[in-house]
């Protein structure tokens, strides 16, 4: 039996699998590792994960979810951002941050130490309905 609860000290974080991996010019401005936990506590409906993001780096290109709500709580760090919809907006310590459906997004980390959050994404019941769907946006700063 999966036990319910993690601690972050538990939490081991690998790098972005390449099917997420950002290509061409800029791929180099991007860079993550992820902490998996919804699978190590049992979590079936909402997927949950630890985000680690070195200083100077983005996470991901502008993107947009379709049907995905997204939420981060930023868990320690300084120097995050996050913009939505071409409104950026730093983000501290303790802050949750939501985006919304269809929402052009991105989120980094402009300071000089690595940033973690926890995200959560309804990703298995989306992909239990067969319904998941992201795209990228041309322009860089998602204007």
């Amino acid at each position: 039996m999966v036990k319910p609860i993690i601690n972050l000290d538990q939490i081991k974080y690998r790098p972005r699998p390449q099917d997420f991996a950002p290509k061409g010019d800029l791929a180099d401005e991007f860079d993550l590792r992820i902490g998996r936990v919804a699978n190590h506590i049992g979590a079936q409906k909402l997927g949950y994960n630890v985000t680690a993001i070195p200083p100077g780096r983005s996470a991901y290109p502008f993107h947009s979810h379709r049907i995905n709500e997204e939420m981060f709580f930023v868990l320690e760090g300084r120097g995050a951002h996050t913009a939505v919809n071409g409104e950026r907006s730093a983000m501290h310590e303790g802050d949750f941050v939501i985006t919304p459906p269809m929402a052009w997004h991105d989120h980094g980390n402009d300071g000089d130490e690595q940033v973690f959050w926890l995200d959560g994404l309804d990703i298995p019941i989306v992909q239990f309905l067969d319904a998941s769907f992201a795209e990228h946006h041309d322009d860089e700063d998602g204007a």
